[in-house]
């Protein structure tokens, strides 16, 4: 799945109340972006619809999260710089679209919707190493690196009715995410080795049985 795909599809499961892309006109890049727009919808649908048919022959479903987890270890093993590339190739043919199928009138640099995005994809825009990202679009990125920590901890407690039992697995959850990340999404969400340490540390705890435990046991 494209870039261009996952961020079309969060805009279209997006509300006009919770979201207002608001410009003063389209820049030279969303300009010439916008030239092609049509043609790779139209493209986009037509594969999207081959896809479909070919999905309901033989009865196979594949997941979101399948879907997500496929493009976080495609963006994983991209070249950093190309991937930045592509990711700003992407928001300017996203706001091309939105201008093309009149949804809304949005220029290069507005606030888009990034949750559909890989780790990397967003952490490319909230580094910004190569300068191609507005003081907009670097902050949205950044929002949503905060977002999905929250998220993740917000999961955790809830599942445990906000006990210490909540706060280990989080923990073990955030190692497992580490080792798994890449080192650019690691700098994006501020995480380093002493953040995994320490999280690793709390969540053995957590789970190590105390002198007290093992004698309540034996009793």
């Amino acid at each position: 799945m494209s870039l261009l795909s996952l961020l079309n599809g969060a805009q279209s499961s997006q509300t006009q109340s919770s979201k207002a892309y608001v410009g003063t006109g389209l820049s030279a890049a969303a300009q010439k972006a916008l030239a092609t727009a049509k043609e790779a919808a139209s493209t986009a649908s037509t594969a999207s619809s081959r896809t479909q048919a070919a999905s309901s022959q033989s009865d196979v479903s594949i997941s979101p999260e399948a879907l997500a987890a496929a493009q976080a270890k495609e963006d994983n093993a991209k070249d950093f710089a190309a991937l930045s590339a592509q990711v700003r190739a992407a928001l300017d043919a996203h706001y091309a679209t939105l201008n093309a199928t009149g949804n809304a009138t949005v220029e290069r640099g507005s606030a888009p919707d990034l949750s559909a995005l890989s780790g990397r994809a967003v952490a490319a825009i909230a580094l910004n190493r190569t300068g191609a990202f507005s003081r907009t679009e670097v902050q949205a990125a950044k929002a949503e690196m905060r977002a999905r920590i929250q998220e993740d901890f917000a999961n955790a407690a809830l599942s445990s009715g906000g006990s210490s039992g909540g706060i280990a697995a989080y923990s073990s959850q955030l190692v497992s995410q580490y080792d798994a990340m890449s080192d650019e999404e690691r700098e994006a969400r501020g995480w380093t080795e002493s953040t995994r340490a320490s999280a690793s540390a709390f969540a053995l705890k957590a789970t190590t049985p105390s002198l007290w435990d093992k004698l309540a046991s034996d009793a």
